[in-house]
């Protein structure tokens, strides 16, 4: 083969050698702007449905001293006169916990998770509540949480006191805190350190049913946090006919965790 042979066909390979690699390139582009446009059209998403059934913020309080609050609240209050401290939970442990797995067959056996809610199904609702939060908890291999009639007895109490009185929001019309209504339940331990969560919210349509209600909650990463917090055992699930604005249509959630430190 003569010399100018071989340049012709070194060349013909450096071009196509670069042609490929343009290809190449080209391809991680355009997967990269995909995957963008795929977690913007999630965060939309979640966006839109934190907005369309109103869940508030989280809230945490315990009675731990300061040496054992570490990592558990995002901005700490002081103590109150009792050494009672509440605010937004901390997000630092959701770092720490696995990716979930086998969460989608875990969840799809919750039933009565697409019942839209009315007056005379209110009472199958709370249970796939509890069923989903578990999926979500289980699929990152924590413990179930287990129902509390005492926690249960707050979380019912406030959904229908929001709803009766038109207010949304952890403190309720009358000023009481979740702690404070947790305590007038029974469920507060007269010894030792516990901790408290409350995660609320409201739907209307199908966006009232108990599988978007925990969509939402676990889209936002406060609420996720006391769904998935490792220190609560307990959980009592409180539902009531009708949003806080007045309509009888749809319903409110409340969900009043407990656990020891």
């Amino acid at each position: 083969m003569g010399r100018d042979a071989t340049t012709a066909r070194g060349r013909s390979l450096a071009l196509a050698a670069v042609t490929c690699m343009t290809a190449a390139f080209a391809g991680c582009g355009g997967d990269e702007r995909a995957t963008q446009e795929r977690d913007r059209a999630k965060t939309e998403s979640e966006q839109a449905l934190r907005e369309a059934t109103r869940i508030g913020d989280p809230l945490l309080a315990t009675n731990a001293p300061s040496g054992d609050r570490d990592g558990l609240f995002d901005r700490e209050a002081a103590p109150d006169r009792e050494g009672l401290v509440e605010g937004a939970p901390s997000t630092d442990e959701l770092d720490e916990l696995p990716p979930a797995v086998g969460l989608g067959s875990r969840s799809s056996a919750c039933q009565n998770a697409s019942l839209e809610p009315n007056a005379s199904n209110l009472g199958q609702l709370e249970a796939p509540i509890r069923c989903l939060l578990n999926a979500e908890r289980r699929a990152r291999g924590l413990g179930p949480l287990k129902a509390n009639a005492r926690l249960r007895v707050a979380a019912v109490g406030h959904s229908r006191d929001m709803v009766v009185r038109r207010y949304f929001a952890h403190r309720s019309a009358s000023g009481s805190s979740p702690a404070a209504r947790i305590r007038a339940a029974g469920w507060i331990p007269r010894q030792g350190r516990w901790i408290v969560g409350e995660n609320i919210a409201w739907g209307s349509g199908s966006l009232a049913t108990p599988a978007k209600i925990v969509q939402a909650w676990m889209a936002s990463p406060g609420h996720k946090a006391n769904i998935l917090r490792s220190s609560f055992r307990q959980v009592g699930v409180g539902i009531a006919l009708g949003i806080p604005s007045g309509s009888s249509s749809g319903a409110t959630y409340n969900t009043a965790f407990g656990g020891r430190l």
